[in-house]
């Protein structure tokens, strides 16, 4: 990657935003809130000069499901592509995540901070994050090329494989969302259908293309996730060598 990113104070560049924020920190500590501010506008104007294409990926049902504390974009050429297969260290994925948020948010490097990394028994990573003053939990495949923030954990483990992996999938998220939005009554008809001949194994995850339906909202397929234990349903995978705008909730 070229070296994008120059100090506003003395000239030094760096490969990464959080890169150039952890050398703000470290080498002008006095003046650390105004160069903060002066990157941040830096950056600001850096990204409308670059690719304008957002794709919104909540909306219907999604949308109110999800609680917004941060919402930022992963664009292509943000960062170095992560290979699928090709397994990683649980440290390695926080700081995948991490990299993701700061380079294509507001954030600073101060202001994202990984809690915890580690690996579940169900073979995905768990990252805890401070952001801001609020704490979230994402989870991401073991190769980092999935990462996901609206998780429905199950006590019971099952063996997941092509032919279960749909009817577990949408039974699960029929379950939690009826449950959030029984005050409403257009979302009550609610149903999740899982298209059963796209069903895949994938980073050793089984990926899971769901068809949302309910009276008063347009139809929306997205695609979900669950662990090869079933302990883990996720509602929605997000690449991380993709790009997207996501909102993240509380973990």
């Amino acid at each position: 990657m070229s070296q994008d990113y120059k100090c506003p104070e003395c000239g030094d560049c760096f490969d990464s935003r959080r890169g150039l924020h952890i050398h703000i920190g470290e080498m002008h500590q006095d003046k650390k809130e105004d160069l903060f501010k002066e990157e941040k506008k830096i950056n600001s104007e850096r990204r409308e000069k670059g690719p304008n294409k957002k794709i919104a990926k909540k909306t219907g049902i999604l949308a109110i499901t999800m609680l917004i504390i941060v919402s930022f974009y992963l664009f292509l050429d943000s960062s170095p592509a992560v290979t699928r297969g090709e397994e990683i260290t649980p440290e390695e994925a926080g700081d995948i995540i991490v990299e993701r948020f700061i380079e294509n948010s507001e954030l600073s490097a101060e202001e994202t901070k990984i809690v915890n990394t580690k690996k579940t028994e169900s073979d995905v990573y768990k990252i805890e994050l401070d952001i801001g003053q609020d704490s979230i939990d994402v989870f991401t495949t073991h190769d980092g090329t999935v990462f996901f923030v609206d998780v429905f954990e199950k006590e019971e483990q099952m063996d997941i494989n092509n032919e279960n992996a749909g009817e577990i999938v949408s039974e699960t998220i029929e379950e939690n969302l009826e449950a959030e939005v029984y005050d409403r009554p257009q979302f009550r008809e609610l149903s999740v259908e899982p298209v059963e001949n796209e069903i895949e194994k994938v980073s050793n995850v089984y990926k899971v293309p769901t068809l949302f339906s309910a009276s008063g909202v347009p139809d929306e397929k997205i695609e979900s996730y669950i662990t090869s234990d079933g302990r883990f349903v996720f509602l929605e995978g997000h690449s991380t060598n993709d790009f997207s705008e996501i909102t993240i909730q509380p973990g």
